[in-house]
């Protein structure tokens, strides 16, 4: 939306690392934009015309709860507006949803109302042009489904990393337990990136919940 928002080619850098050991390219089919308001997107390096237009001029920016004061550059719009004219690349780090920001009408006048008629629902309408999956992933998903969760009453969990020693982990399973004593629920699907997770659940379950975990490379 930013993308957008600035009349810009989006660049998105996924590469296989440590903490995903998929690149972007290797998850996802992102939808042709000739038929969005969308200059097109590229991932990882991919070689564009526009590779040869850029200059020396480069701003580095933090959305992200390292540095909060960066974010007044969407709350200001003399600061926006110097950022959009004086960066010919815009190099952005970000893990905060802030989509608010750009459809405040206040600021961003017409192309705020434009914005939010292009994006009524904006975590979905993004998603179904970036986070398209490739084919054979969609299908694994299918049979993975099929085979473990149809016709189940599942709740779904993730628990992205072992931050605060499973604390809050445990709370959550109060919860759970709690369902599934109450037949809410049958199945619990638990995704995490952490193997101390994936094995902390089975002592936090109660005893007979039914748990399904897709295996796959842990940290």
């Amino acid at each position: 939306m930013l993308a957008v928002l600035t009349n810009r080619v989006l660049e998105i850098v996924w590469e296989a690392n440590k903490y995903c050991g998929s690149s972007y390219d290797e998850l996802f089919s992102p939808r042709e934009q000739d038929q969005w308001i969308m200059k097109p997107l590229v991932y990882n390096n991919s070689k564009l015309v526009y590779d040869n237009i850029r200059s020396e001029f480069a701003c580095h920016i933090r959305l992200d709860q390292s540095d909060w004061d960066h974010f007044y550059f969407l709350k200001d719009r003399e600061l926006f507006d110097r950022m959009n004219t004086n960066c010919d690349v815009i190099f952005l780090i970000t893990n905060q949803l802030f989509h608010d920001l750009l459809l405040d009408h206040t600021l961003f006048g017409e192309d705020a109302d434009r914005l939010r008629g292009t994006f009524p629902f904006p975590f979905s309408n993004v998603s179904q042009i970036v986070f398209l999956p490739k084919s054979s992933i969609s299908l694994q998903a299918e049979l993975f489904y099929r085979q473990n969760l149809a016709g189940k009453k599942v709740l779904s969990i993730h628990s992205r990393g072992f931050y605060d020693i499973g604390k809050g982990l445990k709370k959550v399973f109060h919860c759970v337990n709690k369902l599934v004593t109450e037949g809410v629920v049958d199945t619990i699907f638990f995704a995490s990136e952490s193997a101390k997770l994936n094995q902390y659940i089975y002592e936090l379950a109660a005893n007979g919940t039914n748990i399904v975990r897709y295996q796959k490379v842990e940290v």
